[in-house]
């Protein structure tokens, strides 16, 4: 879904692989995404000024990765066939925003389930990921974003709500 522009101390923020577009950050270890800056297409003259030799390794990886993966399917996403990668930093929040607002897109509508004595309706439903540092040594490398469920919904009858 997304494909980072450099890494480190250098990641200069992600290329939206379904938008066609990427956002530029001002990177640093202090530093929090205030502002981002909006690149519509890898063509924009001005991505070689701001990037510098970061922008020809990403047009390059673009079209490899393009050329190695299929597009992404929504319906392919919500039958468990695939599952979207984003990249990014939690700490500096760059790349978060991309991959919220994509899930705000492709994420299922809630259902209604069977519970021991009625079915529950939802109106509204989340979900829930776990996010790591691939880096961190050891078999089970420490969390940075642990497990999260939040659901509300009310009982298909008059009832009261379940939370």
């Amino acid at each position: 879904m997304t494909w980072p522009i450099g890494m480190g101390s250098g990641f200069k923020g992600v290329y939206n692989l379904l938008d066609k577009n990427l956002y530029h950050y001002q990177a640093g270890k202090t530093v929090v995404e205030k502002e981002r800056r909006l690149f519509e297409s890898l063509d924009d003259p001005e991505l070689d000024v701001v990037l510098g030799s970061d922008a020809e390794r990403l047009r390059k990886d673009v079209v490899l990765v393009e050329g190695v993966y299929e597009p992404f399917s929504v319906s392919d996403y919500l039958a468990g066939h695939v599952a979207p990668v984003f990249f990014g930093s939690a700490l500096n929040n760059f790349g978060v925003r991309e991959l919220l607002e994509t899930f705000l897109d492709i994420a299922p509508p809630p259902v209604t389930r069977a519970a021991d004595t009625r079915k529950v309706s939802r109106r509204r439903s989340s979900s829930a990921f776990r996010l790591q540092d691939p880096r961190e040594p050891g078999p089970a490398p420490p969390d940075r974003i642990a497990f999260l469920r939040c659901a509300r919904g009310t009982s298909s009858g008059t009832g009261p709500s379940v939370t």
